[in-house]
């Protein structure tokens, strides 16, 4: 099976949604504002490592680039640049994966303290970004780090892949592709390379305000967990003023509030709303990683990914329902705020000039 992010408008699953958030994340074209990068998820199969052994050294048992090309799909890898976002390999370097599965790797990784595969994808993956971008700020890098330690996650193998243009041709020095294989064989290659370098010709799909908040939902849920099967989970939805928003009787937000349904919040109380919700998360965060050797309350925003995402998706909602960045809402109104995750789930509710923007968050057992 073969798919990129162009055929799924960019994730199905932690890995694509993190490559996808990076590319808005990353420091955009001053030009024309567009990505200046661009990230792609190529899937396919390979012999399992029982079958197919690969290692590096004295000993090496690497599969050839013929083999590669098959194994990860190749020459597919920038699918809307055409033949020009075709990639062929020319060299190929193995790095050993042998953590069994975890859960919360990818958490760790993002804060700072991933296993020695992850750590390895940090380093390749920041030293091709800061080639080109400069120093990545701590934001990028926290998402960098789950992003290497969701994509090694499951591996039983990693690749760096070193790729040219057209069949024989010299190898790429600005790209960068992992491909990692796991145990039944199954193979995600991520593809990494300056948006300068590939001259679309077909449309890339827009990130549209849907999309966005499905990808910061997406992984705001892999941060919170209330259990080994239950995620915290975010709905977002925008209604007309005046429209029934579904409280008892269709009443209106300030009914609502009336009858203690919601609560209506002024600036300061939002924010300190805001604040003490951020704060709970990170300590949920850290607990799922196991992140309390330092006992030091973490700085916030910092090194959790869950703060930058929760703060992505307020600024995505808020935009929308003002009708540019940086503006506040005309009224906010909320039930089951600040955020504790006790399971009695929450509902924040934002009114502007002509939309209501709704979060409503899951954190049932």
């Amino acid at each position: 099976m073969n798919s990129t992010e162009e055929e799924q408008e960019g994730w199905t699953g932690p890995v694509e949604a993190a490559a996808r958030l990076l590319e808005r994340w990353l420091p955009a074209d001053p030009a024309t504002g567009a990505p200046a990068w661009r990230c792609a998820l190529v899937f396919g199969e390979a012999p399992a490592p029982y079958e197919e052994e690969w290692q590096q050294g004295p000993q090496a048992c690497l599969p050839t680039t013929t083999e590669v090309t098959a194994y990860g799909n190749f020459p597919e890898a920038f699918a809307n640049a055409g033949p020009a976002g075709h990639r062929y390999p020319v060299s190929v370097e193995h790095f050993d994966i042998e953590d069994e599965a975890d859960m919360c790797g990818a958490l760790r990784a993002a804060a700072g303290n991933p296993d020695p595969c992850a750590e390895q994808a940090i380093a390749l993956l920041t030293g091709a970004l800061e080639s080109v971008t400069g120093v990545l700020d701590r934001r990028v890098r926290c998402l960098v780090g789950y992003l290497a330690g969701a994509l090694t996650a499951e591996g039983m193998d990693l690749l760096r892949i070193a790729v040219a243009a057209e069949p024989g041709g010299l190898p790429l020095n600005n790209e960068l592709h992992l491909l990692v294989r796991d145990f039944d064989g199954r193979t995600r290659r991520l593809a990494l390379a300056p948006a300068v370098s590939l001259p679309a010709t077909s449309p890339r799909p827009a990130t549209t305000l849907t999309s966005r908040i499905a990808l910061t939902t997406a992984l705001l849920s892999e941060c919170l967990w209330m259990n080994n099967n239950n995620q915290v989970t975010f709905h977002v939805s925008f209604k007309s003023p005046g429209v029934d928003l579904e409280f008892e009787d269709g009443e209106t937000p300030e009914e609502a509030d009336a009858y203690g349904r919601l609560r209506r919040l002024d600036d300061a109380s939002f924010a300190a709303v805001l604040a003490e919700s951020e704060r709970n998360a990170v300590d949920m965060a850290r607990g799922l990683a196991g992140d309390y050797e330092d006992e030091a309350s973490p700085e916030i925003p910092g090194d959790q990914l869950v703060s930058w995402l929760g703060r992505e998706l307020l600024d995505t909602v808020t935009t929308a329902v003002t009708g540019a960045p940086g503006k506040t809402p005309t009224l906010v109104y909320c039930a089951g705020f600040p955020l504790e995750f006790a399971g009695d789930g929450a509902c924040l509710l934002m009114v502007g000039p002509e939309r209501i923007g709704v979060i409503e968050i899951d954190d049932s057992y």
